[in-house]
Parts: structure tokens; C-alpha cells; sequence
């Protein structure tokens, strides 16, 4: 059973040696469904043409982090986690990373009620996830977007 620490996998090796490669690609999902992919990552190419990427690269020493946050009311049904599983099922062994959402006052995201539910259900299929909270709300940033406009103000 996972808490707040989510260890889902502990049969799994810390070596960095044994675990991946030098090369790591994070690809950040999101979504099956184009508009909410569209949506989330206005700039992101279509789900088959970044598989055909991906793809690509078997056989490469490279690891493959497959990135994806579950957003209320946006992509957090056991159908989006379904094209989620779909999606990591032709890749292969890669990891999948989900990330929890840092609220960011003035967003209209949220992380999803379902969260915990949605991590369940992964694991039942794929065993190489990892939660990961990242620091940011202290700054108001998620997912790798800093707000800038409150450094931007105090010059």
C-alpha cells in the first residue's frame, strides 16, 4: 500500500549503473485525448507523431521518463489513465513519473480528488512509477513554470 511516500516499487535498484542510462528523455503526456493534450501543452505535437519519436529511440542507451500530472475534471477518469497505460505499453519499460500539482493562486488547475485512486490502478499495470512532489509552491510555480511577473515587479 502507498501513503504520501509512494513507494510503489520496492523490488526496484537505486544504482544509477543498474537503473538507467546517462541519457534520460522526459516526455510530458498529459493526456490521450489531442484538444486536452492541445489544451495543457499548447506547443505539443500530435500523441502518434511524439510514439513515432519515441519509438525511435529503442535500442539507443537512453531512458525514457514519461511525465503526466492528473488535473481535476480534465483528465483524471480511469478512461484517460486507460490511454495513459496505452500509451506506456508501446514504449515499453519506461518509467512513469506523476507528478503532484503545486495550486498556484489565480490558476483555474487543480490536482485531481482522484489522485490517489488513478496511482492505485496505474500500479496494478505498471510497476515502474514514481510520485513525485516537486518544491515550487513556495516560488508560485508548477510544473516547471515559474512566475516571473513577482521577480519582474520588485526590480
Amino acid at each position: 500500500k502507498y501513503i504520501n511516500c509512494y513507494i510503489l516499487n520496492p523490488e526496484r535498484k537505486y544504482s544509477l549503473k543498474d537503473t538507467r542510462y546517462p541519457i534520460r528523455l522526459f516526455y510530458s503526456y498529459h493526456g490521450g485525448d489531442e484538444d486536452i493534450r492541445k489544451f495543457l501543452i499548447p506547443h505539443t505535437v500530435n500523441e502518434n507523431e511524439a510514439l513515432k519519436y519515441l519509438l525511435s529511440l529503442k535500442g539507443i542507451d537512453v531512458t525514457i521518463v514519461i511525465h503526466h500530472m492528473f488535473f481535476e475534471g480534465i483528465n483524471d477518469t480511469l478512461r484517460d489513465a486507460g490511454h495513459l497505460l496505452s500509451f506506456i505499453k508501446e514504449l515499453g519499460n519506461v518509467e512513469l513519473r506523476l507528478l503532484r500539482f503545486n495550486e498556484c493562486p489565480g490558476t483555474i488547475f487543480r490536482e485531481s480528488s482522484n489522485f490517489d485512486k488513478l496511482v492505485g490502478h496505474l500500479y496494478k499495470f505498471h510497476k515502474n512509477i514514481k510520485v513525485q512532489s516537486s518544491p515550487g509552491s513556495e516560488v508560485a510555480a508548477s510544473c516547471g513554470q515559474f512566475l516571473l511577473s513577482n521577480i519582474l515587479d520588485k526590480r
